[in-house]
């Protein structure tokens, strides 16, 4: 299914009880095919930045700079996804179906 879903450019969700090797299947797929990997752990307390990034302001370049989030990974692993407040899977949702960003007016890739 792991396969399938990169071979069809589609996503995956991977369901099952507790300690049944599922983050690890995902890690060794990644590891295999040389791909960016990020995890975001959906809490209580996740704000947007921690999905998209920050923008902090570079001192020596007298500029803005956008910091990427998980968010720009090739493959990312979201757990606990039913713990995440309403406007954070609305986030994923939308980045996930547009696979696109648009910050500040901005596009993002």
């Amino acid at each position: 299914m792991l396969i399938a879903s990169l071979l069809a450019k589609g996503h995956l969700l991977i369901k099952g009880a507790p300690s049944i090797a599922k983050t690890i299947t995902v890690k060794l797929l990644v590891k295999s095919l040389s791909f960016a990997f990020n995890q975001i752990q959906f809490t209580p307390d996740l704000t947007p930045s921690n999905i998209l990034g920050t923008s902090t302001f570079n001192l020596k370049e007298a500029e803005i700079e956008f910091k990427k989030g998980p968010i720009f990974s090739n493959m990312i692993l979201i757990d606990e996804i039913n713990r995440a407040q309403a406007k954070h899977k609305l986030l994923y949702l939308k980045l996930w179906k547009n696979n696109k960003l648009l910050l500040m007016a901005t596009p993002i890739n």
